[in-house]
């Protein structure tokens, strides 16, 4: 099956539409807060994307994968949040 997309590494959202079958797949790279429950934020996201993109374009949806790229810290965030208004 041809795929429509290209991989980038970078990019925090990547999509893929089967030529054949007109089917989605979603690939999301996350990064999460430390402490929050990761299989009750990755099922949620993967049920609104999905439901978004079967609303929206009425495309159905193979899969939503959800990569947890990094793990930070509250105060880590707040920080760099400081830093960018320096």
């Amino acid at each position: 099956a041809n795929l429509i997309g290209k991989k980038t590494s970078d990019s925090p959202i990547h999509i893929e539409i089967n030529e054949e079958t007109s089917e989605v797949t979603v690939t999301i790279n996350l990064v999460i807060k430390f402490g929050v429950f990761i299989p009750t934020v990755v099922e949620d996201i993967q049920k609104k994307v999905t439901a978004s993109i079967k609303n929206m374009t009425g495309q159905i949806v193979a899969s939503v994968n959800v990569r947890i790229h990094n793990v930070v810290k509250v105060e880590d965030i707040v920080e760099e949040e400081v830093e960018e208004e320096a």
